[in-house]
C-alpha cells in the first residue's frame, strides 16, 4: 500500500551538534540517534524544539564553512605589498597580524578598570623610555649630560620599576607582560652590555695556557699596594704569558721588578711584564695632552707600546689608560661627582708631581664638560692610530683601563675597528669597575687587530682589593705567525 501524504509529513529530519542531518519518522520520537561524531541526539519534531531553527552550533559550522571557502582563495595583498608578489603577500600578513597584535596591547589603555588602564599606560611608557634611553645612548652618549650619565652610571638601576609593573600585571593585565618583556631585554642586552658567546658558553679557561695560545692579564691595580704583597698568588693563579698594569705605583714596581722569570717596563703608572725578553718600549708622545691637563678637563692618557720576542716571533703589546669622564661630570653634579675620587694614590701623586688640579672657575660647567669630551675624543683618535703605526704584520695586542664602555661614541669611532675579546668571546655583563655600592661599568677591555691574534676565551677574576677587577684573555696566534716560524 503506498504511503499516504500524512505518512509523507510524518518524516522529518534532525541534526547534531556537528552539522550531520539524519532523515527519520515520527515513529521514532523520543529515542536517541547516535552520531558519527560519537555525539547522541534525541529524536523529535522540529516543531517541538529549536531545530527548526538554526543553532549556535549550526552557524558556527556555517562560519567555519565560510572561513574555510576564504582561506581556499588566493590571498590579495594592499596595493603597497603587491609589488613585492609572495614575498610582498608574506609581509602583509605579518604587517596585519603585527598591528592586530599591537591593537590588543594597546587597548587596554582605553577599556577596563581604572588599574588596567594605569598598568597599560605604564607598561607602554617604561618600553618607550628604555628605547629612548638606548638611543640616547648609543647615538648621543658623549654628547650630552643624560646621556653620558646612562653611559657611565649605573645602568641597572632601570631595571628596578620592571619588578613592580610585572606584579601588577601578573594580578591585573597579563596582557602586558609582553610589552614588559620587550623592555626588559632592551635594558639588559643593548643598554647593560649583556653578551652571549655560544662557543664559550658554559665552559672555563684552562688553569695554565694552552700549546699554541697566548694568555694576557689587564688590571687597573689603584695603586697597587695591597697587590704588591700578593702579586705573586695572582700570577700564580692567572697564569699569564704578558700583563698590563694600570695605576701601578712605586711599591707594586718594586715587587714587579724583584719577579724572576719576568721582564717588565715602566712608563709613568703603567707597568708591563713579560715571560719572554721585553725588546723595545716607546710611549705616545704626550706634550699636547700635558700642557692642558694642569687645567683639570683631562689629558693625562698614558700610552706604551713594548715588543716582545716571544717563542712564535715579535709580538708588540699596548698597555694604556686613557682620561676619565669623571672629570666632565663632577662639575655638573657637585664637587664630590657622579663617580667620586676616593683614590689617594692619585691625589697624593697630583700633588707630588705638582699637577693638582686647580679651580677654573672662569669657566663654565658645561663647558668644562665639553673640554673633557673633546680631550678623551681626541686622546682615543690619537692612541688608536698611535697603536698600530709602525708595527707592519707584527701581531698587536691593545689591553687597559680604557675608561670607555664599548657603547660610548668614542669607543665605536675610534676602537670599533679592533676585535674587543669580551664582545666576540665573553658571556654575562662583565663588569669590570666597581665603584661604591652602585656603579657597575665595563671600561677595561683587550683588544685585537682583524686577522691578527684571535680570541679564544676571556675570564673576570675576582676582587684583588681595587677597584677594577682582573681580566684575562687566552689568544690564538695568527696563521701566518705559525707559517713564518715553520
Amino acid at each position: 500500500m503506498p504511503p499516504t501524504d500524512n505518512a509523507h509529513r510524518a518524516e522529518f529530519s534532525v541534526r547534531c551538534a556537528c552539522g550531520i542531518a539524519y532523515h527519520t519518522s515520527d515513529a521514532h520520537i523520543g529515542k536517541l540517534l547516535p552520531c558519527k561524531c560519537g555525539r547522541t541526539v534525541e529524536i523529535v519534531r522540529p516543531a517541538e524544539s529549536e531545530a527548526a531553527q538554526p543553532s549556535a552550533s549550526a552557524k558556527a559550522t556555517r562560519r567555519e564553512k565560510r572561513r574555510r571557502k576564504v582561506t581556499k582563495r588566493r590571498y590579495v595583498p594592499s596595493q603597497f605589498w603587491s609589488k613585492f608578489g609572495k614575498v610582498g603577500v608574506l609581509l602583509d600578513k605579518a604587517n596585519g597580524a603585527a598591528a592586530r597584535f599591537v591593537g590588543a596591547q594597546l587597548l587596554p589603555m582605553f577599556t577596563g578598570s581604572f588599574l588596567q588602564r594605569a598598568i597599560a599606560i605604564s607598561a607602554w611608557a617604561y618600553l618607550i623610555g628604555a628605547f629612548v634611553a638606548w638611543m640616547l645612548l648609543r647615538y648621543w652618549s658623549e654628547e650630552t649630560l643624560p646621556a653620558t650619565i646612562i653611559a657611565y652610571g649605573p645602568r641597572f638601576l632601570a631595571l628596578w620599576p620592571l619588578a613592580l609593573l610585572v606584579l601588577f600585571a601578573l594580578f591585573f593585565l597579563r596582557r602586558a607582560l609582553f610589552v614588559l618583556a620587550v623592555a626588559a631585554l632592551i635594558i639588559v642586552i643593548p643598554i647593560m652590555g649583556f653578551r652571549v658567546s655560544v662557543g664559550t658558553l658554559g665552559t672555563t679557561l684552562p688553569l695554565i695556557p694552552a700549546p699554541g695560545t697566548i694568555r694576557i692579564l689587564t688590571f687597573n691595580t689603584e695603586g697597587g699596594r695591597p697587590l704588591s704583597y700578593d702579586l705573586g698568588i695572582l700570577l700564580k693563579e692567572a697564569a699569564p704569558d704578558v700583563f698590563t698594569f694600570q695605576e701601578c705605583g712605586d711599591q707594586l714596581w718594586e715587587v714587579i721588578e724583584a719577579q724572576k722569570g719576568w721582564f717588565s717596563k715602566r712608563y709613568g703608572t703603567l707597568c708591563t711584564g713579560s715571560r719572554w725578553e721585553i725588546e723595545e718600549a716607546e710611549a705616545m708622545p704626550r706634550e699636547d695632552f700635558a700642557r692642558v691637563s694642569k687645567f683639570g678637563f683631562g689629558g693625562t692618557a698614558l700610552v706604551l707600546r713594548t715588543y716582545i720576542n716571544s717563542p712564535r716571533g715579535r709580538l708588540a703589546l699596548v698597555n694604556l689608560h686613557l682620561e676619565t669622564a669623571r672629570k666632565g661630570l663632577e662639575a655638573l653634579l657637585g664637587s664630590e661627582g657622579l663617580v667620586p675620587d676616593s683614590n689617594p694614590f692619585n691625589r697624593a701623586t697630583n700633588r707630588l708631581n705638582g699637577t693638582e688640579q686647580p679651580d677654573e672657575s672662569g669657566i663654565s660647567k658645561e663647558e668644562r664638560f665639553r673640554r673633557n669630551t673633546l680631550i678623551r675624543e681626541t686622546e682615543s683618535e690619537r692612541a688608536s692610530r698611535w697603536a698600530v703605526s709602525g708595527i707592519g704584520n707584527t701581531p698587536l695586542l691593545i689591553a687597559g683601563d680604557f675608561n670607555l664602555p664599548v657603547e660610548s661614541t668614542i669607543f665605536r669611532n675610534h676602537w670599533s675597528k679592533f676585535v674587543d675579546a669580551f664582545e666576540s668571546k665573553g658571556n654575562g655583563l662583565g663588569w669590570t669597575k666597581y665603584e661604591g655600592r652602585w656603579l657597575r661599568i665595563r671600561i677595561d677591555h683587550a683588544l685585537s687587530v682583524e686577522g691578527g691574534l684571535k680570541p679564544l676565551a676571556i675570564k673576570i677574576l675576582p676582587d684583588y682589593q681595587s677597584d677594577h677587577r682582573p681580566v684575562i684573555v687566552d689568544y690564538a696566534w695568527p696563521t701566518k705567525s705559525r707559517e713564518v716560524l715553520k
